[in-house]
Order: structure tokens, then C-alpha cells, then sequence
């Protein structure tokens, strides 16, 4: 996939997600975590956009609550990539991120089934309520 595109797919999401313009975030066709998800697995760094690394943490964190086996491994790996590319200071920031790194994420053993379920219907409502007709 072309680099740029990636970077501007986010941007346009990350708009929707954080304006208060009329439409819809359901009008992208990919929410920015996910996105960024994309971005981390091709190594497409966006440092200059300064909501790009908590999306990302949002990302790795809903990566590893739904993932499965290994998925712990995974996080651990882009958060290293991620540290590794980040401009100084980033870690200092973002401790998290620190964290997932040295693989000190969230144990997601039990929790993960309740989460899973509570997001996944949490979407579904979203998406259901954006395709009803307006009454204004």
C-alpha cells in the first residue's frame, strides 16, 4: 500500500473522529485505530500528526484485548519499532508504550471476553444509529 495513502487515510479519520463538523464518522470506512494498526504493521511512521502515537496506543491496546495467542509477543515488537523511530522524548511521554515494549501489557486472560463483547456492541449501536434516517 502507498505510504501516503495510509497518512492521509488517517488524517481524514482522525478528522472525523475529532471535530464537530455534521458528518458522520461512520462516513469513513475505517475508524483511525485501525488505521494506525495498518500503519505500525506496514512501518509507516507519522510523527508530525500529534494525535498519531496515542491512536497508535489505542490501537496496540485493543490489538492485544482482542487478539489471541501470541498477540502479547506482537504489541510487545511494534511498541520496540515504535520506540525505536520515535523522535526524542516520545517515551518519556507515552510510559505505556514503555511498557507494552518490555512486554509489561495489560494481562487481558480474563478480562478479554467481557471487553471484547462490551466493544464490539458498543460499535455495533454506533454504526446502527448513524444509518438512521435524521429528524431534523
Amino acid at each position: 500500500m502507498n505510504l501516503s495513502l495510509l497518512r492521509d487515510e488517517f488524517k481524514a479519520a482522525w478528522r472525523l473522529a475529532n471535530d464537530d463538523s455534521s458528518v458522520a464518522l461512520t462516513d469513513s470506512s475505517r475508524l483511525p485505530h485501525e488505521i494506525a494498526l495498518d500503519m505500525i504493521e506496514s512501518r509507516v511512521t507519522y510523527w508530525e500528526h500529534y494525535g498519531w502515537v496515542s491512536v497508535c496506543l489505542t490501537a496496540l491496546n485493543r490489538f492485544m484485548i482482542q487478539g489471541g495467542e501470541g498477540t502479547k509477543v506482537l504489541v510487545a515488537e511494534h511498541s520496540q519499532w515504535l520506540l525505536h523511530e520515535a523522535p526524542e522524548g516520545v517515551a518519556d511521554l507515552y510510559p505505556t508504550l514503555n511498557e507494552y515494549a518490555f512486554g509489561k501489557a495489560v494481562n487481558t486472560d480474563l478480562t478479554s471476553p467481557i471487553i471484547k463483547d462490551y466493544m464490539d456492541e458498543g460499535i455495533t449501536r454506533l454504526t446502527e444509529r448513524s444509518r438512521l434516517p435524521s429528524t431534523a
